[in-house]
C-alpha cells in the first residue's frame, strides 16, 4: 500500500511541478519575440456569476469573459491578434476585467509581442502569472513526500 501511495505522490508532485513550470517556460520562449505597436479594434466583456473567495468565505462573485481583437503590422503585413496573455483565462474577476477593458478600449494603442518566426502568433502580455508560484512549490513538496514514502 505504501508503495502505491509513494508512486501516486511522486506522479502528482511531478505533474504539479511541470504544470507550474510551463508558464515560466512560455515566458522564456517569448523573450525574443519582437514588439510592434498595435491598435485595439474591439473589446467586449460578457458578465456572469462565478465562485470566488472573499477573505475566508466563499461567495458568488461577478466574473467577466474578455474578448479582444487588435491589429498590428509586421514587415508590411497586417495581422489580427486576439490573445491578451500567454495563458488567457476564460473568465476573470470583475475588477481585473474592468481594468483590462478600460485599457483595451477600441482605438487604444498597445504593445504587441509577436513571434518573429510566425508573426501571426502574438500576445499583449508576456508575464508568467501567479500559477507557477503556487504549483511549483506544491509539486516539489508532494514529490518530496512521495520520495520520503519510498525511502521509509
Amino acid at each position: 500500500m505504501q508503495l502505491w501511495m509513494a508512486i501516486a505522490f511522486c506522479a502528482a508532485g511531478s505533474a504539479l511541478a511541470v504544470a507550474g513550470l510551463l508558464p515560466f517556460l512560455r515566458r522564456l520562449a517569448t523573450r525574443r519575440w519582437r514588439r510592434a505597436t498595435g491598435t485595439v479594434v474591439s473589446c467586449d466583456v460578457t458578465w456572469s456569476d462565478g465562485v470566488g473567495l472573499a477573505g475566508d468565505a466563499v461567495e458568488i462573485v461577478r466574473m467577466g469573459a474578455l474578448s479582444v481583437a487588435y491589429d498590428y503590422a509586421v514587415d508590411g503585413t497586417t495581422h489580427r491578434g486576439t490573445r491578451v496573455g500567454l495563458s488567457d483565462p476564460k473568465r476573470r474577476h470583475a475588477k481585473e476585467c474592468e481594468a483590462l477593458a478600460a485599457r483595451l478600449a477600441p482605438g487604444a494603442k498597445v504593445d504587441v509581442f509577436h513571434d518573429p518566426r510566425d508573426p501571426a502568433r502574438a500576445v499583449l502580455d508576456r508575464s508568467a502569472g501567479w500559477i507557477g508560484f503556487v504549483f511549483v512549490p506544491l509539486g516539489l513538496l508532494t514529490l518530496a513526500a512521495g520520495v520520503a514514502l519510498l525511502v521509509l
